[in-house]
């Protein structure tokens, strides 16, 4: 009886160690979420979706077609539609956010109900660099005057980093490294 006993706290333990969560990658446009998605996919073995990629199959249009034609509102009520589809549908793995998920519609408590949140904390003037030619990509950017771009950019990223810092991990670019992520993830594969 006692061996019973014995064998099933250890199978309980063992199916605890070995849950698997979701990861929620989040941060400002350019901070690198879609390649540490896919990087973390094939080091851990988990599923990943790009929520961005997502949300322009789901809708048949590019991002930037939602903002033009429908506005940043509608964009950001389907964006949370898809986020409650793609967690419905990936009980565990890495979903990498679009810049503003989690700054929008009640996101950033929807996703930490049902994930961690890992913060890619990327220097203003690093990501400035980044998007300098990315601009058609990214609708909010597309809609301004070169000159215009880096003080709207310094001005939002403050603004949503109240939302990133909420975040339960946050990882600076200096360690963003295999390592770092190591001690992130693991405990939960």
């Amino acid at each position: 009886m006692m061996r019973h006993i014995i064998c099933a706290l250890l199978r309980n333990l063992h199916e605890l160690r070995h849950t698997k969560m979701r990861f929620f990658l989040i941060g400002y446009m350019g901070s690198g979420k879609t390649f540490w998605a896919k990087q973390l996919s094939k080091w851990y073995a988990l599923p990943y979706l790009d929520l961005d990629a997502d949300i322009e199959q789901a809708g048949g249009q590019p991002i930037a077609t939602w903002f033009e034609t429908q506005g940043e509102a509608a964009f950001r009520k389907f964006e949370q539609e898809r986020l409650h589809e793609a967690v419905a549908q990936m009980p565990h793995g890495i979903i990498a956010c679009g810049g503003g998920t989690p700054c929008f519609q009640n996101n950033l408590m929807f996703m930490k109900q049902h994930g961690k949140l890992i913060f890619l904390d990327v220097p203003f003037t690093e990501l400035y660099t980044r998007l300098q030619n990315e601009t058609q990509h990214r609708p909010l950017l597309a809609q301004l005057e070169p000159n215009e771009r880096k003080a709207f950019m310094q001005t939002q990223l403050e603004q949503r980093r109240v939302c990133y810092e909420q975040a339960d991990y946050c990882l600076p670019l200096s360690l963003q490294t295999r390592s770092q992520f190591d001690s992130i993830i693991l405990p939960y594969v």
